[in-house]
């Protein structure tokens, strides 16, 4: 059996979670809170690192991803914050 990686479409879906982020900072924001979550993406081919410094990047530095606080560590969730 072979399996194809499509490198087009893992950019895509990359681009469509930075998208989503920045659209939920966006909600975030206009509903007057600093704080929100996402789940780590898997369809990306790439560590989700990567899509903390592209909302980082395209948010000049106002949407940043959360210091960590020991209570509120949950598997799969990124936690970001509204400067």
């Amino acid at each position: 059996m072979r399996i194809e990686i499509n490198k087009n479409q893992q950019e895509d879906n990359f681009q469509d979670h930075v998208s989503s982020v920045i659209r939920i900072a966006k909600k975030t924001a206009d509903s007057g809170l600093r704080e929100f979550t996402y789940h780590k993406p898997e369809d990306t081919g790439k560590c989700f690192h990567h899509l903390v410094e592209a909302v980082e990047e395209t948010t000049e530095g106002t949407v940043l991803e959360r210091q960590f606080r020991p209570n509120d560590w949950v598997e799969g969730i990124i936690y970001f914050e509204i400067k």
